[in-house]
């Protein structure tokens, strides 16, 4: 949609009410609680001046997503230092100008660091990316465009960024990533994430089964009985050794996962195989775990998957029949605050950001309700099914 609308609302101009405003329709107080060396940052661009809402922004604002489709990007994402601002989008940006050079996708803009290139600034909830089209000398004037995770639909709206997500937020444009679909009301105008306290807490690991204040959200819930509940008598598994796990690994893994691997074992839980400490290859987590990042580093898109134990690494605990790998975000001291993610073939990444292992298999299955667990892959009709493995 080039030279896209935002409808009849009001939104006001100026940099700092348009941040403003965009807080009030958030829910959020716009006070700076944060700070960004924007020197720094700006030199890791080769000197790009970045807009001024931007950075009002993200100084003020916690992480997390406007009507649960659009996460703006932070300097120091994913474990890259906080001075560099693109960290792992760097090699999104190298895989978008390689697809662009097979012929994979549309690609009507420039990529940065060509002139006038697209620099990402947000991305969706299955891979897609919002980007700023830095055309003007302005960087308060760029333009937003969005993009489907296939690079086949585009659309540009007029700056600058607080504009875009104001006119997200009040629905005054429809999806960004597929304009076909109305923004849902339903979603909160903007859903804080991660695991931000709301109070300050000594930066100490915490202990399994306690709970770190978590700014917005409920921490990850242990659902481990309701699931052993639908699955149903299984035969009985073989001990676990997690002493012997957590060893190889280096970290322990949630207690919902490990009671219901205790119990049941792996297997195949409707059309996802479940990973463990089982000597057959493709059950395997440690195993999974080295293919796939191997694989990862292989396709030049490390960083945008990254794999344990780099910082911030992702582990497998599943893959489904169409090869989606379902991962824990090794994003807290405790594993039991992990969260899930499915990472694509193509590398795309889901986030769910409230859900354990166990509350994830329980939606998956439709024993809760399935929004937002597939984004574009049909959800799974055939109940809550559980095939156990036994290693001959």
């Amino acid at each position: 949609m080039r030279n896209g609308r935002y409808g009849e609302a009001s939104i006001v101009q100026g940099r700092d009410d348009c941040v403003t405003q965009l807080a009030d329709l958030a829910g959020i107080s716009p006070v700076s609680s944060q700070t960004y060396d924007w020197a720094a940052i700006e030199t890791s661009l080769a000197g790009l001046t970045l807009p001024s809402d931007y950075k009002r922004l993200i100084q003020t604002f916690p992480d997390g997503k406007f009507r649960d489709l659009v996460r703006i990007i932070r300097p120091g994402d994913v474990g890259s230092p906080r001075t560099d601002y693109l960290g792992f989008y760097a090699n999104w940006l190298e895989d978008m100008r390689q697809w662009r050079a097979d012929g994979d996708g549309l690609f009507p803009y420039p990529i940065h660091p060509e002139p006038a290139g697209l620099l990402p600034f947000a991305e969706g909830p299955g891979g897609e990316m919002c980007f700023w089209l830095t055309n003007s000398g302005d960087p308060d004037a760029w333009p937003v465009v969005s993009a489907d995770r296939d690079f086949l639909q585009w659309q540009e709206y007029p700056g600058p960024m607080c504009r875009f997500l104001s006119a997200l937020v009040e629905g005054t444009i429809p999806s960004p990533f597929d304009p076909a679909t109305a923004v849902g009301s339903a979603a909160p105008a903007f859903r804080p994430i991660g695991a931000q306290p709301s109070t300050a807490v000594a930066a100490t690991p915490t202990q399994p089964g306690t709970a770190a204040p978590l700014w917005g959200r409920q921490p990850p819930q242990n659902e481990s009985a309701e699931l052993l509940a639908v699955i149903g008598d299984a035969p009985a598994a073989p001990s676990a050794d997690w002493t012997q796990v957590a060893k190889i690994l280096g970290v322990d893994l949630p207690t919902d996962y490990q009671t219901i691997v205790d119990h049941v074992g792996v297997g195949v839980f409707c059309d996802i195989r479940i990973l463990g400490p089982d000597p057959c290859p493709d059950f395997n987590l440690t195993t999974v775990l080295a293919v796939e990042a191997a694989r990862v580093a292989a396709s030049h898109a490390g960083v945008m998957a990254a794999y344990h134990p780099q910082p911030a690494g992702v582990i497998p605990w599943g893959v489904t029949a169409d090869g989606w790998i379902c991962v824990w975000r090794t994003l807290q001291n405790d594993p039991n605050l992990w969260t899930v993610a499915m990472i694509a073939p193509n590398f795309n990444t889901i986030f769910h950001d409230e859900l354990s292992f166990s509350s994830f298999l329980l939606k998956y299955c439709g024993q809760r309700d399935q929004t937002g667990v597939f984004f574009g892959r049909a959800p799974w009709q055939g109940g809550a099914t559980f095939v156990g493995h036994r290693h001959e």
